[in-house]
């Protein structure tokens, strides 16, 4: 259980920074 919880938070950061680079790569600086 805890090696799943930790491969969820892993997983969790991927999609909050794969979603920062996308923005970025798109040029939607202006919600930053």
């Amino acid at each position: 259980m805890k090696k799943f919880k930790f491969i969820c938070n892993i997983g969790c950061c991927f999609v909050v920074l794969g979603e920062i680079v996308a923005e970025g790569a798109n040029g939607n600086t202006d919600k930053a």
